[in-house]
């Protein structure tokens, strides 16, 4: 009966420490480069531009962020309403 895919070459399974040391110099030479080209670090956000009107922490959650959001909307009406009577609508209608 005839093979159809030949043996798997022969591993030595005895490499020098040097062979070993270089194998490892190559492989994080190569991690560094390709995480240098496919892994950019994202640049600096600059937050602290004289025109910036909101600050967020980096570390609060998208979760916090949205119910505070939703709470400081809510009293749009209400803020708006007592700082312009202009607009017809009364403090106590919102």
């Amino acid at each position: 009966m005839v093979k159809i895919t030949p043996n798997p070459p022969a591993t030595d399974a005895t490499v020098s420490r040097v062979q070993s040391a270089r194998n490892k110099k190559l492989d994080a030479a190569a991690t560094r480069a390709l995480d240098f080209y496919l892994k950019p670090t994202p640049e600096k956000e600059t937050s602290d531009k004289p025109n910036t009107i909101f600050r967020i922490a980096p570390d609060v959650d998208s979760e916090c962020l949205l119910a505070n959001l939703r709470a400081w909307l809510r009293l749009m009406p209400i803020l708006c309403s007592s700082r312009c009577p202009s607009s017809g609508r009364s403090s106590s209608q919102a």
